[in-house]
């Protein structure tokens, strides 16, 4: 079951599931096709000593995750979406517009990071875009909190320490344009057999 708002169940295969999954499916997908089609991704300019400090962070970067049965810390699952039965707690959404970006699994967050680098954008941009991401999933973790059978996800900090500044939140809305503009052009294509 996947409980939003703490009133609303929904089997596990529902609406939102299909729709997150369906958003790294295109991601993943569009990804792919627009690097073949243009002969790969453009070489990107080499990596300035704090961009790289940045990489080395995100690459040595856990979720956080508590086990409540067991109470203890545990590893989190490399994939959110292919869980079974997950709650989406109302804090999380209520933290931040921007959520369904944050609350990825580390497969999500590559399969992310693959379609920013594969992007229509300059090298500049998408590296841009790309270490925001990394920086966003260390500054407001999501933890995976898992209950036998059952597993919510909520923010790794307080509401207080989890407000995203109005940067942060304007940068979300540039990539996540960027996204439902990308969808529109490859379900167009699609659609028009292309």
């Amino acid at each position: 079951m996947l409980k939003f708002f703490n009133s609303v169940e929904f089997d596990s295969i529902s609406t939102i599931s299909i729709l997150i999954l369906m958003v790294f499916c295109v991601v993943l997908i569009s990804g792919c096709i627009q690097g073949t089609e243009k002969g790969g991704p453009a070489i990107p300019a080499p990596l300035t000593p704090s961009e790289k400090s940045i990489e080395e962070q995100y690459s040595l970067f856990e979720q956080p995750c508590y086990d409540e049965k067991n109470q203890r810390s545990c590893h989190a699952p490399s994939s959110f979406s292919g869980t079974g039965t997950i709650v989406i707690d109302n804090s999380l959404m209520e933290a931040s517009p921007h959520w369904i970006l944050l609350a990825a699994g580390k497969t999500e967050q590559e399969a992310l990071l693959a379609f920013i680098q594969k992007a229509e954008a300059t090298p500049e941009k998408r590296s841009e875009w790309s270490r925001f991401m990394m920086k966003m999933w260390m500054k407001y973790p999501v933890m995976y909190v898992e209950n036998g059978t059952s597993a919510k996800l909520v923010p790794g900090k307080t509401a207080y320490a989890f407000s995203l500044t109005p940067d942060e939140n304007a940068m979300f809305q540039e990539i996540e344009r960027y996204i439902a503009e990308d969808m529109g052009k490859s379900s167009a294509k699609q659609n028009s057999g292309s």
